[in-house]
Order: structure tokens, then C-alpha cells, then sequence
């Protein structure tokens, strides 16, 4: 943050899983202190809650890791001409994902336990009702 708020630049690219604070609250700074600033968030935990937290807080771009060099070079000239971009298989998979029942400041927050919720009523949706 300190560097971001001397140098002033005009788009920053942020791990989404940084040591505390994480990229989605240091984009939420940026967009708060630098309000010129735009971000992208590269990411290998391209989950919904994830994506919609990011737009939620100010991010221009949320991205894989996996993103071509050449596609990273677009993202950076678009957002920097007031664009957004989303990867389409994200934006897909969180459009077709209801909202989060957890709280809407950190819908991953529990990540783990999600999981073992939604493990757990896959497991109870498929089985008969007389028994396995």
C-alpha cells in the first residue's frame, strides 16, 4: 500500500492470496486511497464468492494465473481505458451460483466448511429414501 500510494500508477496486479491483508481488501484500499487506480486480481482460487467480492470492492479485472501473456497485455490496455474483464469460464461459473449463505463481506471466508456443507447435502440429495 505504501508504494501503491507514493508512486501513484494508474492500474496495479494483485495475488488474490496475499498475506494479510489479502488482494481483495488491498484493491479495496487502492480504489478508497487512489480512486484513479485500477485493479486486476490474478488468481489461482477462481471460485464465485471470490469474483463477486472483487467486483464488490472496486476490481477492474479478475483473472487466472494460467492467463496468457498476450491476454494479460489486453486486460491491462482495457482497464486502463475504463474496461473490465472477467475470464468468461469464471463469469460463467458465478453467474450460475446463487448467493452465498455466508456473510457478504467474506463469502469464502470458510472455504473448508463449505465444502464439507455441500459435500454432505450431495451425499443426502442421492440417496434413497429407503436406504443405501
Amino acid at each position: 500500500m505504501a508504494t501503491a500510494l507514493r508512486l501513484r500508477p494508474d492500474a496495479v496486479v494483485l495475488d488474490l492470496q496475499m498475506p494479510e491483508p489479502d488482494g481483495i481488501e488491498v484493491a479495496r484500499r487502492l480504489v478508497t486511497e487512489l480512486p484513479g487506480c485500477r485493479c486486476i486480481i490474478v488468481t489461482s482460487h477462481g471460485r464465485p464468492g471470490y469474483l463477486k467480492s472483487a467486483l464488490a470492492s472496486g476490481v477492474r479485472s479478475f483473472l487466472p494465473k494460467t492467463v496468457s501473456s498476450p491476454t494479460l497485455a489486453l486486460v491491462v490496455r482495457n482497464i486502463a481505458n475504463d474496461g473490465r474483464y472477467v475470464d468468461p469460464e469464471l463469469a460463467a461459473e458465478a453467474m450460475g451460483v446463487g448467493d452465498s449463505p455466508l456473510t457478504p463481506a467474506r463469502p469464502t471466508s470458510l472455504p473448508w466448511r463449505a465444502r464439507a456443507l455441500q459435500s454432505t447435502r450431495s451425499h443426502n440429495v442421492f440417496r434413497s429414501p429407503a436406504g443405501p
